[in-house]
């Protein structure tokens, strides 16, 4: 069984253990630590207009989104900034659940869009098309290695 509640504070450390787990396994292969990854968490929580939720399988965290909301200007944007789904249960459909529970609350907070940067030719780019994300058009991710 699927339960959510909504991340505090207080939740960092329990957070930045799943979020280590997933992304340091394939295929992101990143290199965080429990310092970087409670620090990123922290940066993220620590936010106007924060939103996130964690799940729990059977009484075990399985997984977590978070972002904020944004104000556009005839209504309220969310920027997706994180989702991991320990890796055990990736595959699962578990995933999809937890996307579609966040959705359900942020259009319940009169959230009218969602955006959010994932990598190309990815198993995420898949889940998200899965899900019926679209790629904008109107929009283009810049960056620059300093």
């Amino acid at each position: 069984m699927l339960t959510f509640t909504e991340i505090t504070p207080q939740d960092i450390k329990e957070l930045a253990q799943l979020f280590i787990e997933t992304f340091n396994s394939s295929p992101w292969n990143e290199q965080w630590t429990t310092e970087t990854a409670e620090k990123r968490l922290s940066q993220m929580i620590h936010v106007e207009s924060f939103y996130g939720l964690k799940a729990f399988f059977d009484g075990d965290l399985c997984g977590l989104i978070l972002g904020c909301m944004e104000q556009y200007d005839h209504h309220i944007n969310f920027y997706l900034r994180e989702f991991c789904i320990k890796n055990s249960l990736q595959g699962k459909g578990i995933g999809t659940l937890i996307l579609k529970t966040f959705e359900e609350k942020l259009i319940q907070n009169d959230v009218k869009e969602l955006y959010l940067c994932t990598a190309r030719n990815s198993t995420a780019e898949l889940f998200y098309h899965k899900n019926k994300y679209e790629e904008d058009k109107k929009l283009l991710l810049l960056s620059k290695q300093l």
